[in-house]
């Protein structure tokens, strides 16, 4: 939305975690229906809110939460009830704000002190 709004590139990525239907507005509808339709309005200003909100989460967690408790907290609640989280070491440093290599590392030292078991795409905590 922000490119929309600015008429520039805005560096982004998205990744589906489902399946998923987009749609691509020209930069001229975007503005019409803004004008003109309270509806559409209200969407994008609560999507851009939640957005917001969770840009500013991560931050937050990314400056004043060491990566290790982050790292655990995301383990914890990625598991399934038998403590298996079926999440790629990518998946995991997505969602901590960090770089799939540190998770790799912190995931197995982890795994040497018998913290966690491994298994490909799965880890699960002991």
């Amino acid at each position: 939305m922000q490119c929309l709004r600015s008429g520039r590139t805005f560096p982004a990525q998205s990744v589906a975690e489902e399946r998923t239907e987009l749609a691509a507005l020209p930069v001229s509808t975007f503005q019409h229906l803004m004008g003109e339709s309270a509806a559409f309005r209200s969407f994008v200003m609560d999507d851009d809110t939640r957005l917001m909100s969770d840009l500013l989460t991560l931050t937050d967690e990314v400056a004043f939460a060491p990566l290790t408790q982050r790292l655990a907290q995301r383990l914890l609640a990625d598991a399934d009830p038998r403590g298996v989280a079926a999440a790629t070491h990518q998946k995991l440093a997505d969602g901590v704000g960090s770089v799939r290599e540190v998770v790799s590392r912190l995931v197995g030292q982890w795994f040497e002190t018998g913290l966690i078991e491994l298994r490909r795409g799965r880890n699960r905590d002991r």
